[in-house]
């Protein structure tokens, strides 16, 4: 079973990503798109970026965006290939029992058709719940406009988004990479950074995730990312920096819609770690610090 343009086309995000088509109603976008926008490499979807597909999969380099569609449709979704930097239907099926049969096409359909609505998580790097919890005037948008927000404005403003990527952050200490945007910044982490070790925010720094556990060594790419968070309570540390061994050197971890994650091991060779927690308002939140000699 291959896909096809009603599946990988979204009206709704054509006209919100390109408001110079905002007056079409569906059949015009499609039209719109498949004459032009098709070529012009215009947004089309929330679910795929060809551009980041053609980024990750060197066989296609040569491909005009026409060629790209048409193998994302009747090979790449089908073969588990990387299309975009917020969606792994790998993960989606690891992280969904009830979707453990399916196949890629069916994960494809389900995720766009109700996943996202309901709220699924189906990426390592992000979830919807988090996203709102990290930019509060976002709170009144439901799960399609939080995702399409993300991709359409929050890429370009630099909004956080995940606790394991921080454009700030990724740019202030990859100095190679001070020129790039945003979007290229994302690209540039999930696609080369994450293999060369690259730190990407306080909570994420790849090369010493793999450093400190060998067995890791063989995961390459966002899968390095996909591992942790699917064994995250293992207490593997994911970077040196969650704690320093004065108050004043402490840093501060980000502000996550449950909990914040850090793992810092302690002992009689340091028996000191510090971290501080924002509270900017009184709140019923609980503090839990946990400490494994």
């Amino acid at each position: 079973m291959s896909l096809n343009i009603n599946d990988v086309f979204d009206a709704n995000f054509y006209r919100a990503a390109n408001y110079d088509l905002a007056g079409l109603n569906d059949t015009q976008a499609l039209s719109q798109f498949q004459a032009y926008g098709l070529n012009e490499g215009r947004s089309f979807s929330p679910l795929v970026d060809l551009s980041f597909y053609r980024a990750s999969n060197s066989d296609l380099k040569n491909l005009n965006n026409s060629q790209l569609l048409d193998h994302l449709e009747n090979h790449g979704v089908a073969e588990g290939r990387t299309f975009s930097p917020f969606v792994d239907l790998t993960y989606y099926r690891d992280s969904n029992s009830d979707l453990k049969s399916f196949n890629n096409e069916q994960l494809f359909n389900h995720l766009e058709n109700k996943g996202i609505s309901e709220g699924r998580d189906f990426d390592p790097l992000f979830s919807l719940e988090q996203y709102k919890s990290l930019n509060s005037d976002l709170a009144n948008l439901n799960n399609s406009q939080l995702l399409n927000h993300l991709e359409i404005n929050g890429i370009n403003e630099g909004r956080k988004f995940s606790p394991y990527f921080d454009f700030n952050y990724y740019r202030a200490n990859n100095k190679d990479l001070a020129n790039l945007s945003n979007s290229q910044l994302l690209q540039h982490f999930e696609i080369n950074g994450i293999n060369e070790g690259r730190k990407s925010s306080p909570l994420f720094d790849a090369g010493y995730y793999k450093a400190n556990d060998p067995d890791l060594a063989s995961l390459k790419g966002i899968t390095l990312l996909e591992d942790f968070d699917l064994h995250e309570f293992e207490g593997r540390q994911t970077a040196s920096e969650y704690a320093e061994n004065t108050l004043n050197t402490a840093p501060q971890l980000p502000r996550g819609s449950n909990s914040t994650k850090g793992l810092e091991p302690v002992g009689s060779s340091n028996p000191n770690d510090y971290s501080k927690s924002p509270v900017s308002q009184p709140s019923t939140d609980n503090t839990y610090s946990l400490i494994i000699p």
